[in-house]
């Protein structure tokens, strides 16, 4: 079963109103309290009007500014990208006779028109705009899971909470016996609409930061499952008022959502509500809006005394330089201790273990006897700066004992929030020995961006193709810039592709390749992956679906969605992260003033290795192409190790496929052959004819 709750957090009051004002509320409060909390708070036209300049001026240097007025569609759909005139929405902004709350959703919604989740305003508030973004959780009246009819098509049932909330539910203890005596009935309906489609809804309005439908589903039921914040965007009280279920046995309710007030004092456990307050901000700013960050989380490392901020953002730069330290000859014999992580297993009830996994879980791998296959789990590139060399000696140690037997491979990539580039192409490399992962990647050719990327060009992050010399100034990388017209007066200004982080990877590469003997045929490697799989997520899938590499196979997603119309990855774009004041330190700390923080910027286009070596104009970034998966199974939920043996079984059925047939669309996906690899003599190149032929 797919387990998600319906948990939204709500926005809370300010401090600069009066006491007993409209914020003044007890634990448990209704939508309408809340709702009058959060309509109270008004910081002034001028707030708003100077805020809505300045983001303005920050968002200018954005890469895909000029490109979404009139975006590139991708073969085979019409209008799959709305054009966007970013500033004009922003400046329709309402500025007079509004209140924050109003004024933070229409910014919130005028920004995430551009379907870019590197695209990050967040508004944490402080002492002088205190905007109480983390006062109220939301409960809704049952909980929501996945299960599956007698005809193996999949349906949604739900449960009632292990708790005493339905004791502040308005008709509570009725409402909880009508889900309690429902449990083992499908729903049918939620608002009128199915229930897969409210929660793709829901994630369409709150969460349209991605670009294809699967990707919001997936994401929204992430989201929904664990708490949720509201940075990203603020409900709508019909959203939390009259939630309607329908069983499939005609039985139904009505019911409002539960909201509890953990400003109140009596939920305070260590210190006072603006601790508290202060805490999340920071544990949540720390996870960059990615990670989803749940009340309970929260509660449990407040409560522990844990320090929000563990350790520095580990940054492209930061990855460079781990890749060039990496002592590979002291790793590769060093031996690490075996991690077995016991599972049960829902079909066979015995236990199973991992052979290694890195911290949290990160990474971690096993040979699978039974089975006769070898498996991977990876969940993100996202990494502590010391934690880079234990993914990178963890992926070592497990590839070395795959190395001794001749299964195939599997690697199941989960809601992969992204993160570091490198590991990304590392992680490619190793599956696919004859795969060379690279990425071209350019810049707008613009001066405040000129400036964000001066770090990594001199750090050595950009090769250039044609002469194979590392870019080492900004000048030398705009030189020659090149223009794109992409119709309707739309062009845009942009370096020539570079070669994106190629050198220090090679450079590693090149020495672990020829230490592994075991080299598994494209189709003998099978990653499966959600739509979600985001920034270097996106990297990953897609550069393997591009190189033939290895079979793609979507599953979550909407259920009943094609795999034509499932994209296998979003924001596969070069995104800068904190330190964002250097593209205009006046108007950055006018915000930071405000209360307000520019996280995330999209600052560098990917594209098509194909596209760049065959000269293709306009030079469409991979942010508006699309990748359909190879295969799409019916797993519609999110990899838990209960689901295991799903997964094993659905991967041996592809398998068992591609031994004489394969997906016709991916003339990429071949079988090597000796023979043509003996008529190649370009360096990182293989050769091979199209699976089946």
């Amino acid at each position: 079963m797919m387990d998600f709750v319906l948990v939204l957090l709500a926005l809370g009051c300010s401090a600069v109103l009066a006491a007993n004002g409209p914020c003044d509320l007890p634990q448990y409060c209704t939508p309408s309290q809340v709702l009058g909390c959060m309509n109270s708070i008004d910081f002034g036209s001028t707030y708003y009007k100077e805020a809505i300049d300045d983001i303005i001026k920050l968002v200018d240097p954005y890469v895909y500014l000029d490109i979404l007025k009139n975006p590139p569609q991708p073969n085979g759909f019409n209008n799959y990208f709305k054009p966007v005139d970013l500033i004009a929405e922003l400046r329709k902004v309402k500025t007079e006779g509004t209140n924050f709350y109003e004024f933070y959703r229409s910014v919130q919604k005028a920004l995430k028109s551009t379907q870019d989740g590197h695209f990050g305003f967040f508004f944490e508030g402080n002492n002088d705009f205190d905007n109480k973004l983390f006062t109220f959780v939301m409960y809704p009246p049952l909980y929501l899971y996945v299960d599956k009819y007698s005809n193996n098509t999949p349906g949604m049932k739900g449960a009632p909470y292990d708790s005493d909330f339905y004791n502040h539910f308005p008709n509570g203890p009725a409402t909880k016996a009508i889900v309690e005596r429902n449990k083992k009935h499908f729903i049918v309906s939620i608002n009128g609409m199915s229930p897969f489609d409210f929660v793709l809804t829901f994630g369409s309005e709150y969460y349209n930061n991605l670009k294809n439908k699967d990707a919001k589903y997936t994401y929204a039921s992430k989201v929904l499952s664990r708490f949720p914040h509201l940075l990203d965007l603020p409900l709508l009280e019909k959203d939390f008022t009259n939630i309607n279920v329908v069983y499939s046995n005609g039985e139904s309710f009505t019911s409002d959502c539960l909201f509890e007030n953990w400003g109140a004092s009596e939920t305070m456990k260590r210190s006072d509500a603006g601790s508290l307050k202060d805490y999340a901000r920071e544990m949540i700013k720390n996870n960059d809006g990615r990670k989803v960050i749940g009340y309970h989380d929260i509660m449990k490392a407040y409560n522990s005394g844990e320090n929000p901020r563990k350790e520095k953002p580990f940054t492209e730069i930061d990855a460079i330089q781990a890749v060039k330290d990496y002592v590979f000859e002291k790793k590769r014999n060093e031996k690490i201790e075996k991690k077995t992580n016991v599972r049960d297993v829902a079909t066979t009830a015995k236990e199973g273990f991992w052979d290694y996994s890195s911290s949290e879980q990160v990474l971690k791998c096993r040979v699978d006897d039974k089975n006769k296959v070898d498996v991977f789990f990876i969940k993100s590139f996202n990494v502590e700066q010391k934690a880079f060399d234990e993914f990178v000696s963890t992926l070592e140690h497990c590839m070395d004992t795959f190395d001794g037997n001749e299964y195939p491979i599997v690697v199941i990539n989960d809601k992969n929030e992204g993160g570091a580039v490198a590991l990304s192409f590392i992680f490619q490399e190793m599956l696919q020995l004859d795969m060379t992962a690279r990425s071209f990647v350019s810049y707008k050719n613009d001066e405040r961006v000129h400036k964000l990327i001066k770090t990594l060009v001199e750090g050595g992050g950009l090769q250039n193709p044609a002469t194979g010399t590392i870019f080492t100034t900004v000048e030398g990388l705009m030189e020659d810039a090149e223009v794109d017209d992409y119709g309707n007066g739309v062009s845009h200004s942009r370096s020539k592709p570079a070669l994106f982080l190629y050198s220090a990877i090679r450079y590693y590469m090149d020495k672990i390749k020829p230490t592994l003997k075991r080299n598994r045929k494209p189709t003998d490697i099978i990653v499966f992956t959600d739509s979600y799989s985001f920034s270097a997520g996106a990297i990953f899938t897609k550069g393997l679906k591009e190189a033939g590499a290895a079979i793609i196979v979507g599953y979550n997603g909407y259920p009943g969605s094609k795999k034509e119309s499932f994209d296998i990855g979003q924001a596969p774009t070069n995104n800068f992260r904190d330190g964002l004041d250097i593209l205009g330190k006046e108007e950055y700390n006018r915000l930071f003033e405000k209360g307000i923080i520019f996280r995330t910027i999209s600052a560098g286009e990917s594209y098509r290795l194909s596209d760049v070596e065959n000269g293709v104009k306009p030079l469409v970034p991979r942010e508006f192409l699309f990748d359909a998966a190879d295969e799409r199974v019916a797993i519609y939920n999110a990899y838990n190790e209960s689901k295991y043996d799903t997964f094993i079984e659905a991967a041996k059925g592809v398998f068992e496929k591609y031994k004489t047939q394969c997906n016709p669309d991916n003339l990429g996906l071949h079988m090597r052959t000796v023979l043509c690899d003996e008529k190649i003599n370009k360096t990182h190149m293989h050769g091979g004819y199209v699976c089946g032929a």
